[in-house]
């Protein structure tokens, strides 16, 4: 009966996850694959935690108990495995080994699977209200250790090596939370398959509810972690035709600039590009920028483009740039359409409320 009573729990604070996740969605628009990995963690994460509770509690005979038993192992791996391998691409998308950890994950994983198959690999061993299972083989017991143990370096090495790359330092800090539980989960739940006692499988639960709290912490507090777990925005950048600047400003100052204060590499790059707007999308290359993203758009009926340097390029953000054009085409077209002579930038100061208003998922709350 406590089996089933952490089961729903355990579910009610997934599922609170979850909605809160399908609530905001509209308004932070997140990464679809980096969404889609993390409604896999979260339904692997039940299925593990669900199929442990009731192949430990005397529900079922012990013929059923033990598929369950089988079924706990194998989505608790790939439960921590798509964790990991997520956490580690997330937080070291420039480095060219932020796969390694993937494989190495599917080779063990496939190691750990086919070494089940094999028959009396568990001796069960049966209480009054609960069973416990010793492993037989032992080659099934170092192949599912070594895996945890890979999980455990790999999320902390990720962690500390990684931590300068979060947008958002207060949201490192919660996902430094996260993975001190993490880790401990893993080392308990290892010594549990070892010693299977009651004292273990106790700390084992607290330490996945503690987790499953402390994510859902995350979601509520910053909710734009779904888009920026890693990206950030740096300069904003809008010049006419003409060549003049209509508005520029800086997300990590958040201040307004102009032109005397942009990077000598950008400026070379629009006046090139301003040479030729009719041509403006060969001309994008001339804008070149050493571990920065650059996102260009341009409206040639207006005669004007927008200029976006980000750390990561990806659909998301061009999303929010196109949003942005669209709605600062629509606010400034009879001003652009009817543009003679000199330019009044002063017309464009309500561009502010244009960035806040498309981006306000990447603009970091000070906490």
């Amino acid at each position: 009966m406590l089996g089933i009573i952490n089961i729903v729990l355990y579910i009610s604070i997934i599922l609170i996850s979850l909605t809160y996740i399908i609530i905001v969605r509209e308004t932070y628009e997140p990464d679809r694959n980096f969404l889609i990995m993390l409604i896999i963690f979260f339904i692997n994460e039940i299925h593990a935690f669900t199929f442990f509770n009731l192949s430990t509690e005397k529900i079922f005979d012990q013929e059923y108990a033990l598929v369950l038993w089988y079924g706990a192992l194998i989505s608790g791996a790939i439960s921590t495995g798509i964790w990991t391998s997520v956490h580690a691409i997330e937080l070291n998308k420039k480095s060219r080994v932020r796969y390694l950890p993937v494989l190495i994950g599917i080779t063990l994983l496939g190691i750990m699977i086919s070494l089940m198959v094999g028959p009396n690999s568990f001796f069960v061993i049966e209480s009054t209200n609960s069973y416990s299972y010793l492993f037989q083989n032992e080659l099934l017991l170092i192949s599912i250790l070594l895996y945890n143990l890979m999980i455990v370096l790999i999320t902390i090495i990720t962690q500390i090596s990684g931590f300068k790359n979060y947008s958002d330092r207060g949201l490192g800090i919660l996902f430094n939370y996260f993975d001190i539980v993490f880790v401990l989960r893993m080392v308990i739940y290892s010594l549990f398959l070892i010693f299977p006692i009651m004292f273990l499988k106790i700390l084992f639960l607290i330490s996945y509810f503690l987790n499953g709290i402390i994510i859902l912490i995350i979601i509520i507090k910053r909710p734009n972690f779904l888009v920026v777990f890693t990206n950030k925005i740096y300069d904003f950048i809008i010049f006419h035709r003409s060549g003049i600047l209509l508005f520029s400003y800086n997300f990590q100052s958040d201040k307004e600039v102009d032109d005397s204060l942009l990077k000598g590499s950008i400026l070379i790059g629009i006046n090139h590009i301003l040479n030729n707007f009719s041509n403006v999308k060969n001309q994008l290359d001339l804008i070149e920028l050493r571990d920065k993203g650059v996102i260009f758009q341009f409206d040639n009926e207006l005669g004007y483009a927008i200029l976006l340097i980000a750390k990561h390029k990806n659909a998301t953000l061009e999303h929010s740039v196109s949003n942005f054009n669209h709605k600062f085409s629509k606010r400034f077209k009879d001003y652009l359409v009817n543009l003679h002579g000199l330019i009044d930038i002063s017309r464009f100061s309500e561009t502010k409320l244009l960035i806040n208003e498309c981006f306000k998922r990447y603009i970091i709350e000070k906490s």
